[in-house]
């Protein structure tokens, strides 16, 4: 909204369903609202009215309806699913909310405990490997697209698979997917195409071998590195999205 400077503030109220708030507006255009502690700070109190607005005023209630307008759509956002630090900053700048305040509000909610990277990566991970079984490698991956930071990603991934039993997790992988009548039908190609699936979800090679060995049997003279260079699966990075 845009105002010149010396208008007269008609009217301090309590926003509706919010009484922490308060609507400051000229006539019936709402100027912006405040938190009480803002207002308080501005020298606003609830009821005044006849209030000149200089250029200053008027730009610092600007500021201070940023501030809540950015705390409510980050509440909304963190309520809706946890964020990391990291997607919650990129969601509010996207909005078009400025770095500072960004920085500010993220502070705010870090000390409340409202954003929580560790949390939020523990969770995720247990999600991940409930869902269905996964090596480190992916669980690190997915915890990084969300924002995770690298070391804390990695810290995590490794904590959360170190209890599995990962050879175990891939070869019940295995059995789901050759119970198939496609996997069936041609034993060359299934053990590529298994290489593929624990490859994408994260399965080290030395354990994606001695699980498909276990549900298929040996492989053939050669087998393995013809799979190998066929699928491309085990690079470091190809996971599932």
């Amino acid at each position: 909204m845009l105002v010149r400077s010396g208008v007269v503030i008609t009217s301090i109220k309590p926003k509706a369903g919010d009484k922490n708030l308060l609507v400051i507006r000229i006539g019936r255009a709402v100027l912006g609202t405040v938190t009480r502690r803002d207002a308080a700070a501005l020298g606003l109190e609830e009821g005044a009215s006849g209030v000149e607005a200089d250029e200053g005023l008027i730009s610092a209630i600007a500021d201070a309806d940023e501030y809540v307008r950015c705390r409510g759509f980050l509440v909304r956002a963190i309520n809706k699913a946890p964020l990391t630090r990291a997607v919650a900053e990129k969601r509010a700048a996207d909005k078009g909310f400025s770095h500072g305040l960004i920085q500010r509000l993220l502070g705010e909610f870090g000390k409340l405990g409202l954003i929580n990277d560790e949390q939020v990566a523990r969770a995720a991970a247990a999600g991940e490997l409930a869902r269905k079984p996964a090596g480190t490698g992916l669980v690190r991956d997915k915890l990084l697209r969300r924002g995770v930071e690298e070391d804390l990603a990695e810290t995590v991934a490794q904590e959360a698979t170190a209890g599995r039993d990962l050879l175990a997790d891939a070869i019940a992988l295995c059995r789901q997917r050759v119970g198939r009548a496609s996997m069936q039908r041609d034993a060359i190609a299934a053990r590529r195409r298994l290489f593929g699936l624990l490859g994408r979800r994260g399965f080290e090679l030395e354990v994606a071998e001695r699980a498909i060995e276990a549900v298929l049997g040996p492989a053939p003279e050669g087998g393995t590195e013809e799979v190998e260079e066929e699928d491309g699966e085990f690079d470091g990075g190809r996971y599932e999205s």
